[in-house]
């Protein structure tokens, strides 16, 4: 379970996954901030979890696609994703 802030501005919701951008405790000190963070619907487990380094903001909150979460923050000259989309049969 997740025991830190979640923000309203970036959570999609899917079938399988809830993913929110969060804050994390665990990451706090070591110069990490917000994290983009997939939690099983059913349960609430972390599926997937991305820290974010030195608080760069979200330009583009999550996006989930069959199962893939894309993003983009500050530094990043594109859309960045975490996971795969299954391919086409």
């Amino acid at each position: 379970m997740h025991d830190g802030w979640v923000y309203g501005a970036g959570v999609a919701v899917g079938t399988e996954m809830v993913v929110a951008t969060a804050d994390s405790s665990q990451y706090r000190d070591s110069g990490y901030g917000e994290t983009i963070t997939a939690f099983d619907r059913e349960t609430g487990d972390v599926r997937r979890n991305y820290a974010i380094y030195n608080f760069h903001p979200i330009t583009i909150p999550p996006i989930l696609v069959e199962g893939a979460i894309f993003f983009a923050t500050s530094p990043i000259d594109g859309l960045a994703v975490l996971g795969d989309v299954p391919a086409e049969g």
